[in-house]
């Protein structure tokens, strides 16, 4: 191709490249290697710029006539590959150029992209040359040779038939035997007749199969489909690909399916999906009275999501198919005339094929033409104002994480040497199991089942009588959720999000609630999603959830956070659920914040509205100042929850609740959720079976940052109301100063009179009934007050002096000048808060 303007379709430098791009984002390409650029540095300097964000161009052109002659080309799918290492070397300017490029952390793969002279006599030294700089340069042998070679091994690709100059094909053939390279295609098909280049002299008409890739014979396990195809590229050739696999490289499933956004806005088959709507409405009515376990609102709705699936599956893959299947139609056609005995000699042929192929390069360019002018329309109407849209267009895109392997964990024999599972489905089960034993792990072991449950009623004892809804409270939570309750937590939802297993996103709920709106005013009948979801929860409210359907199903993906990628422990295991199961519990969330003030005390800031983040942060470093300022000594105690959501004990929260005096419906209700809640481990796109969730509250549910509010509140009220801790006096607070916590993040400011071990005493306490862990190796304190007593606590690690024993090795007790960074923001003794 001639990377510049194209005179002959009228595109512009940007617009041709435009579609390169196009076509290796369609086709997942990784490497593309291009021939006959016809770039200058200049020319190219200026598309490695415009298309910086996605692609890295390298152009090798002609020293002599830069932008007027030959010119080969490596580009780079930044949003496949990392292009932090790699190294590019032009061994013969504008014909060949080599790439050395780390593949996905397997190692490194070397390419040589050509661009052979169409003088065959020039052929023996133009492989020569490349030998010698290869070898000058140390550099090692390529892996992939590919590109336009100008010539052909075999009289059978090309038609007419015929055989190239001897010497020219001798040429190569040494050459590449010399790298262990062979003609990986042709092996595999050794009569196949495949031609990758066409053109025609007046009524002559040549094809031939010019555009190759040699593989070394160590890879030829590691390639497979093969494929040779038009794009909507301007180009006389067809572009050959073939897909690279080491045998290292762990399989990849493509993981839970999700609902295009994009069919909300066709307006025709949403109506079809609302149809579907409205026979799950009239089933729901023809069960009232005579509900059974296997027949009610929550089963019809789960048959009706079943039903919406494959319905948009089956929709997207004719919407998106019905090109494809014409140009597949085609180039069966083609095929069918190339494999004729007769193709090379026969003229006829040749100009039949020559027009199948014009037709499947008419319909490439229609499919880009579409494809573009949707993204127009979009970029048009959601491009010019800040949105997620906006900023992904703006945005470097992350690469997905690829597990390559993980340890298996042997806990009866840790001192083993280690072994490593690669396998897709056994990983996948590894990380299930890791998850699963992590519910059972860090239970108190010291007490026995008396002591432990005394300890319990202590702890849910400690809660005062004024943070205790009253018997009389008028707080909605013993009631059915509304049809105005789900309207509003389905508006409030964001958009953009991603989907649960169902796949199901809040864009299509939305859309639904939109065309009922609307019939509504004109008077028709429409699919009501509100009342049916509305009907649907206040169902699991009266009856509980019902087994099978999967409503409070999950599905994990764990995230690399830092340290040994092959231990499942460094991953963050993030759980996505299903957006119904969200609209359900941010309508139960919405009932329960209207009272939660009351239960839970202001020294809590999280997600609790009208608190902020803020607050607790100045109140840190207010405390740092005043008690220098006024000589008041102690100590700031910065604790950090170990895996703060997955720990805390279901009895202990329901024991919880029930001591807030909350209405038995609404924990009912709360129960069944939990009781019913199965989680799926995803690695690579491969799903584990799942495995029941018996601890902690939930990621992703709208109402579980209120629960751990709540659960987390008895530690509070724990250090409030032990006699053996002093508090602070600020003036201008009216409440003495003790704790301070934003969700799981705790700050507990001890007077110089207070003794660690009394702190540590009820921290184990309340761990103890509530499941919870202190993340030791987090904990940071800070010294505050006079200088001397900072520095006593520096030189005896104690914050009392009659502590029984030092600060363990794992606390980090800050320095003067050096600060701890504390809900986002660097707190300490001289420091600046803004800078670390």
């Amino acid at each position: 191709m001639k990377g510049r303007a194209s005179s002959t379709s009228n595109l512009t430098m940007h617009a041709k490249w435009t579609k390169i791009q196009s076509t290796i984002n369609t086709k997942r390409i990784v490497i593309l290697a291009i021939q006959e650029t016809h770039l200058n540095a200049a020319t190219a300097d200026d598309l490695g710029r415009f298309f910086t964000k996605r692609l890295l161009i390298h152009n090798s052109p002609d020293p002599d006539r830069p932008g007027a002659s030959a010119g080969v080309a490596f580009v780079l799918n930044k949003d496949i590959i990392v292009t932090d290492d790699y190294t590019i070397t032009d061994l013969v300017p504008r014909r060949a150029t080599m790439l050395s490029i780390d593949w996905h952390g397997s190692g490194c793969i070397t390419l040589l992209n050509i661009y052979a002279p169409n003088d065959p006599k020039k052929h023996p030294k133009f492989w020569l040359d490349i030998e010698t700089a290869r070898t000058t340069a140390g550099l090692p042998r390529p892996n992939f040779l590919l590109g336009d070679f100008n010539l052909v091994e075999d009289a059978l690709d090309r038609a007419p038939a015929h055989v190239d100059d001897k010497n020219t094909v001798k040429a190569l053939v040494d050459f590449r035997t010399h790298l262990t390279l062979q003609d990986t295609w042709r092996h595999l098909n050794p009569d196949t007749k495949l031609f990758t280049f066409r053109g025609h002299h007046g009524s002559n008409y040549a094809k031939s199969r010019i555009d190759r890739i040699y593989t070394t014979t160590a890879q030829v396990e590691n390639v497979f489909e093969w494929h040779s195809g038009l794009t909507s590229v301007p180009t006389d050739h067809a572009i050959v690909t073939v897909r690279f696999a080491p045998h290292d490289v762990p399989d990849t499933g493509k993981g839970r399916w999700m609902t295009p956004i994009y069919i909300t806005n066709n307006d025709k088959f949403m109506q079809q999906l609302m149809q579907h709507g409205m026979i799950l409405e009239q089933e729901m009515k023809s069960i009232e009275g005579s509900r059974t376990n296997s027949k009610n609102p929550q089963t019809l709705w789960t048959k009706f999501k079943n039903k919406l699936r494959q319905a948009i599956r089956d929709h997207t893959r004719q919407d998106l198919g019905k090109m494809q299947t014409k140009i597949n139609k085609l180039q069966e056609d083609v095929d069918k005339l190339t494999q004729n005995p007769d193709f090379a000699t026969n003229h006829d042929l040749r100009k039949q094929e020559q027009m199948l192929v014009a037709e499947i390069q008419h319909l490439e360019n229609k499919r880009r033409a579409n494809a573009r002018n949707t993204a127009k329309a979009r970029y048009h109407l959601q491009g010019k104002e800040m949105n997620k849209y906006w900023t992904g267009l703006n945005k470097t895109k992350k690469h997905r994480d690829i597990i390559k392997c993980l340890r298996i964990r042997d806990l009866n024999n840790p001192d083993a040497p280690p072994r490593y599972e690669k396998h897709f489905k056994r990983m996948a089960a590894l990380a299930r199991s890791y998850h699963d034993d992590l519910q059972s792990q860090g239970r108190d072991a010291t007490r026995t089942p008396d002591e432990a449950h005394l300890n319990t009623e202590a702890v849910i004892n400690s809660i005062p009588d004024d943070q205790q809804l009253p018997n009389n409270a008028n707080t909605h939570l013993d009631q059915l959720i509304t049809r105005m309750d789900v309207e509003e937590a389905l508006r409030t939802s964001k958009n953009g999000t991603a989907t649960g297993v169902d796949g199901c996103p809040y864009e299509l709920w939305k859309k639904m609630h939109e065309l009922y709106t609307k019939a509504l005013k004109t008077g028709e009948q429409a699919f009501d999603i509100v009342g049916t979801l509305t009907r649907v929860f206040n169902d699991i409210q009266t009856h509980q959830v019902t087994e099978g359907t999967d409503f409070s199903l999950g599905w994990m993906c764990p995230i690399y956070k830092k340290k040994d990628k092959t231990d499942i422990a460094n991953y963050r295991p993030i759980t996505l659920l299903n957006t119904d199961y969200k609209i359900f519990t941010k309508a139960l969330a919405t009932q329960l914040a209207r009272t939660v003030h009351t239960m839970v005390h202001p020294n809590q800031a999280g997600f609790i509205p009208g608190r902020s983040i803020f607050d607790q942060t100045r109140l840190a470093q207010a405390m740092i100042n005043f008690a220098e300022a006024m000589d008041e000594n102690g100590a700031i105690v910065a604790l950090d929850q170990e895996k703060a959501y997955d720990k805390i004990d279901h009895e202990y929260l329901w024991k919880t609740l029930k001591k807030y005096n909350l209405p038995d419906e609404f924990i009912r209700t709360v129960k069944s959720l939990y009781e019913t809640a199965y989680t799926k481990v995803a690695i690579n796109g491969f799903f584990s079976c799942p495995y029941k969730v018996t601890r902690g509250v939930r990621q992703g549910d709208p109402l579980s940052c209120l629960l751990f509010d709540l659960a987390t509140e008895l530690l509070a009220c724990m250090l409030r109301a032990s006699p053996k801790l002093r508090r602070f006096k600020i003036p201008g607070i009216a409440e003495k100063v003790l704790v301070s916590l934003f969700a799981n993040d705790t700050a507990i400011f001890l007077s110089e009179y207070d003794r660690y071990d009394d702190l540590t005493d009820i921290l184990e306490k309340w761990c103890a009934a509530s499941g919870a862990k202190f993340n030791i190796n987090k904990t940071e304190i800070i010294p505050i007050g006079s200088i001397d007593h900072r520095r006593r606590i520096l030189e005896t690690r104690k914050i009392h002096p009659d502590d029984n024993g030092q600060l363990i090795d794992g606390i980090n007790v800050a320095t003067d000048g050096n600060p701890i960074r504390y809900l986002g923001r660097w707190i300490g003794n001289n420091v600046n808060n803004a800078q670390p």
